[in-house]
């Protein structure tokens, strides 16, 4: 695996000669590119889009230009670029009938920022992991949604949202189960709060409902421990299970956090309670592939 990335990250490697672009019209240069990328060649679809950019600037394909160079920097995960790229886009066209789509592969590119090659190849769970790209995405297709409601991304947009929040609460809670297994009852019933008050239409909310109370019965405090059991009832129509949840049995966590006051300091409820009448009957896994440029 460790060859496989190396060998991909060498492939897409900006270390060529630009001079090694023939010198023909832009419109050639153009066609050259837009063949390579239909075929998945991002790598020499990108030299000379790049070409193409440097030397014409100001060229009728020059917006083109640069949206495709979005896309292929993202197809080749070099997201820095790929963010660089968005930033002036935004800047120098505010007003592009595609602006939607540049709003949709910013939020793309904040979530790839969270993954590399080998964790997407194991499907390792990355929630645990620094969330300030999630929150960044989530804000990014908030706004896409807010400002573009017609737009064709907005659909795909709402379905990562939902993913991203899933995402945000799973590692809540396994920061909650982190201090529950070492006896901080106190810290773990003020995670738990964040998923009732922010995450409650996610899966974590009942292993959440189940830790709460059995860290309340650790505590013996009877009457918090019988509120949230009758609410826990009321909603799951069963009695609550008093040892660790099905959550915490089914994996355990090794949770880095900065300080736990960083981690249970933060205000995720004001801007994640808009998405609480956003539901979704399916896994909300994101998917590989997105949606075609709109030329």
């Amino acid at each position: 695996m460790l060859s496989l990335t190396f060998a991909i990250t060498a492939c897409s490697s900006s270390n060529y000669n630009s001079d090694e672009v023939p010198d023909v019209s832009p419109e050639n240069l153009y066609n050259v590119a837009k063949a390579n990328m239909a075929t998945g060649d991002f790598g020499v679809a990108r030299r000379y889009l790049e070409a193409l950019d440097s030397r014409y600037p100001f060229g009728d394909l020059s917006a083109q230009v640069q949206l495709d160079l979005i896309y292929v920097y993202y197809k080749e995960r070099q997201s820095d670029l790929a963010s660089a790229q968005i930033a002036r886009f935004i800047r120098l066209s505010p007003t592009h009938p595609n602006i939607d789509y540049v709003y949709y592969m910013k939020g793309l590119t904040e979530i790839q920022k969270r993954s590399d090659l080998i964790q997407d190849y194991f499907g390792l769970d990355r929630s645990q992991k620094d969330p300030t790209n999630y929150y960044n995405a989530f804000n990014t297709f908030r706004d896409l949604v807010q400002s573009y409601p017609n737009s064709v991304y907005t659909a795909d947009a709402l379905k990562r949202m939902i993913y991203i929040k899933d995402e945000l609460a799973k590692r809540e809670l396994a920061i909650a189960q982190y201090y529950s297994d070492r006896g901080a009852y106190v810290s773990c019933i003020n995670h738990t709060k964040n998923i009732l008050y922010s995450f409650r239409d996610t899966k974590s909310l009942q292993p959440a409902m189940e830790l709460m109370i059995r860290s309340y019965d650790r505590l013996h405090l009877e009457g918090p421990k019988a509120t949230v059991t009758k609410l826990y009832k009321d909603t799951f129509g069963h009695e609550p299970q008093y040892l660790a949840p099905a959550y915490a049995r089914e994996q355990k966590y090794t949770i880095v956090l900065d300080s736990p006051e960083t981690a249970s300091s933060k205000d995720e409820g004001s801007w994640l309670d808009s998405l609480m009448f956003w539901k979704s009957d399916k896994d909300s896994d994101v998917p590989n592939q997105i949606p075609a440029l709109q030329e």
